[in-house]
């Protein structure tokens, strides 16, 4: 009886009816009486509020995140890293689009074709998204199950004989109205969807089988199959660790002699040697059902589970790529065989299309006139071609960015920044003839980081074309460069931007690779040319991974007090990583000294200017008082010399122990009153790292009064090395 019911929706219902005792028959209960009538009222009332519950906790993970992207923007802003806060300005844009689709439906979808900087971290929101609706699934379970405890206890007062299938179906009854709504709304939903009515192709004028079409099938067909070799590549090898792993399980327990246990792992090689051989033949992974296998076979496989979806998501999200890409010049090609056409409705024409559903017959119906894909084909450039007079790529969506107008001197240099998304003006020095050169740039579309464009500039009727020095990228910053002539006049072009599509129209991506980015010391920044990387959910410090697309890059890796380490053309690839030791600051060359525990702020002559950054590093012993003992840079601390402190306090600085190194910035003369001196020292123990606050040449001292008696038993000096940073800059290492 309890094994029909082996269910894991049921499991507690029999946990529960497995304790009662069985009592003599009595009369079916009244399940309209007033107390079933209570129980299922707060049932209803707090399972009803799970909507709302799920969309207010959905809506503020959503906040969170906008916060920390907003936050990361004015990080980027306040460090005028353009492309940096081109990145985090999307992730902005797209967290409220979902926040609005949100509020609108009452769920959201993860951004797909995201940059690559924003794919980890939309990864994590996807994470938590999934975490936080498992979690509300899980509230909803615990709440069937206590209402379920107390029905069976009302149950089995009016009924004590009752058998536990009896009570179990009595409420799956008893609740189902509570629940129908939901399900109902989605089987509704999914039968209006069923019966939407399908438009063919010939009945909106289209030609599937013309050039154009014909290239996007077999470009989509040649990306989509490269991407199943891949795929089936990558679960090849998944199977081929996993069965490693199951082998090396046999091993063990072999080793220690269990025999069940090797029975149990044996099988869970040769389950996993099947399911290889079935991928070699059919082209198809082919799991095992886990739940006709023992538990240990269940868990092993829902581990494989776990890691193959893991490794299978980047084919899954090129593969859905892929065919957003298809569906867009799909819909191109639509709309240049029909103008006008409702891009809405070719969705279900282009899976059929993709299904091959459609069959090639002579088309003898479909318009050739008004902007047919073919016409003009043979024709040399239009007038409008020649308005433009430089160009980087070819597109069938051109639209314009912004206009440039500039009054140059002489040959000048101009960088626009087109990513940036506002208006802009400005004023620079012409080298040649020292007069000003202004400039003025009025933006009227913003670019989507995301996507790949050509560029092209347009005349403007009146003002001279420009040469162009360098169009945008990462390398500069995504800024368009121009070059204006040597003669002095007004220079002026229109920008235009087109998504760019490689053969057949289909955009082309680059493979991706996971980096591993390990310094020496750890807790580096990773700039990849020039663009901060991040990790979502850590400090975004090394050791860290970054994911990038195949090709070169300049890595800058940055911790606060070491010198910046530059990597220039590193090869993203296959195995690739990023190792590094870098320098502190205080390892520059620097002036060395001797400084001794008998002297009385003992001048440099090095010369010092405010803003300087001064490493100052320590080695050996001294002695300070009349003890003898010796010891560091430091001084005496009170844990281990209380004895130097029991009496008269001989310190000058108080906020360092008795005999430490103290090291003041100060005016280019003697005798400075103590109480100037004392309040502008700074203990040094073996190393120090200050910024100078004032102007002045540097001075050393012991920490201990200047009275002549007690300096006179002073002994030792200690090795000092001064390295000055003008303006706190340090140079590329």
């Amino acid at each position: 009886m309890i094994n029909a019911f082996l269910k894991p929706k049921h499991l507690f219902c029999l946990l529960a009816l497995a304790t009662v005792i069985a009592l003599p028959s009595a009369a079916a209960p009244d399940l309209d009486a007033p107390d079933f009538k209570k129980l299922k009222a707060d049932y209803e009332r707090i399972y009803s509020a799970y909507p709302e519950k799920r969309k207010s906790f959905l809506d503020k993970m959503l906040g969170d995140y906008l916060d920390s992207s907003r936050s990361r923007y004015e990080s980027e802003k306040a460090a005028s890293n353009l492309k940096g806060m081109g990145v985090a300005k999307i992730a902005v844009e797209k967290l409220e689009q979902a926040r609005a689709e949100l509020i609108e439906k009452g769920d959201f979808e993860i951004p797909e074709n995201v940059h690559s900087a924003l794919q980890e971290f939309f990864a994590e929101v996807e994470k938590s998204r999934d975490e936080l609706l498992k979690n509300i699934e899980e509230r909803k379970e615990r709440l069937r199950r206590r209402t379920f405890i107390r029905f069976a206890d009302l149950y089995r007062k009016a009924d004590p004989s009752a058998s536990d299938e009896s009570i179990i179906a009595e409420f799956e009854d008893w609740i189902a109205p509570s629940e129908s709504v939901e399900k109902k709304e989605d089987t509704e939903k999914k039968e209006a969807e069923k019966d939407l009515p399908r438009i063919s192709a010939s009945e909106l004028g289209l030609n599937l089988f013309s050039k154009e079409y014909s290239e996007l099938k077999k470009a989509f067909s040649t990306n989509i199959s490269r991407l199943d070799q891949l795929r089936r590549k990558a679960l090849d090898k998944l199977l081929g660790q996993e069965i490693e792993k199951a082998e090396d399980w046999y091993s063990e327990q072999k080793r220690v002699r269990n025999i069940k246990g090797m029975a149990i792992a044996g099988k869970a090689v040769s389950l996993l040697e099947q399911t290889r051989d079935h991928l070699a033949e059919k082209g198809e992974l082919q799991l095992p059902d886990k739940e006709e296998q023992r538990e240990e076979i269940q868990e092993f496989l829902d581990e494989f589970r776990a890691r193959m979806q893991a490794g299978m998501k980047p084919y899954t999200d090129k593969g859905s790529f892929i065919r957003d890409e298809g569906l867009k010049r799909f819909k191109q090609i639509a709309e240049q065989q029909v103008p006008g056409i409702d891009p809405a409705s070719l969705e279900t024409i282009y899976q059929d299309w993709l299904a091959d559903k459609y069959k090639q017959v002579q088309p003898t119906e479909v318009a050739t006139t008004g902007g047919g894909s073919n016409a003009g084909s043979q024709a040399g450039p239009s007038t409008a071609d020649r308005l433009f007079f430089a160009q980087t790529g070819s597109s069938d969506d051109w639209f314009t960015v912004g206009s440039w107008r500039g009054e140059s001197k002489s040959m000048d240099i101009f960088s626009i920044p087109i990513y940036a998304g506002r208006d802009r003006r400005g004023t620079q020095m012409n080298i040649q003839t020292g007069l000003p050169s202004t400039w003025t740039y009025k933006h009227e579309k913003e670019l989507d980081e995301l996507k790949f464009y050509a560029f092209r500039l347009k005349k403007i009727k009146g003002d001279k074309p420009v040469d162009v020095v360098a169009w945008p990228s990462q390398r500069n910053d995504w800024a368009l460069e121009v070059r204006t002539g040597r003669q002095a006049g007004e220079y002026g072009f229109e920008i235009q931007a087109g998504r760019t599509v490689g053969p057949g129209g289909l955009s082309q991506a680059r493979e991706r690779f996971d980096i591993a980015v390990v310094t020496r010391p750890a807790g580096a920044r990773v700039y990849v040319d020039g663009e901060r990387k991040y990790q979502p959910g850590t400090e975004s410090l090394t050791p860290m991974k970054i994911r990038l697309e195949s090709g070169s890059y300049d890595i800058k890796l940055d911790k606060e007090d070491c010198l910046p380490k530059l990597i220039e053309g590193f090869r993203a690839g296959p195995g690739a990583r990023i190792e590094a030791e870098l320098k502190h600051e205080s390892d520059l060359p620097g002036q060395r000294m001797a400084f001794s525990s008998a002297k009385t702020w003992k001048r440099t002559k090095i010369k010092v200017e405010t803003g300087d950054k001064i490493w100052v590093v320590a080695e050996g012993e001294w002695t300070a008082g009349s003890k003898g003992e010796a010891v560091g840079p430091a001084g005496y601390s009170r844990a281990e010399y209380p004895h130097y402190y029991s009496g008269a306090d001989l310190r000058k600085f108080k906020e360092a122990n008795y005999g430490a190194l103290l090291m003041k910035v100060g005016e280019e003369y003697y005798g400075a009153p103590a109480e100037v001196e004392n309040k502008r020292a700074i203990a040094v123990n073996d190393r120090v790292g200050v910024t100078a606050n004032t102007w002045g040449e540097l001075w050393f001292d012991v920490n201990e009064t200047e009275d002549g008696d007690e300096r006179r038993n002073n002994r030792g000096a200690l090795k000092l090395k001064v390295v000055v940073m003008p303006g706190g800059k340090v140079p590329q290492n």
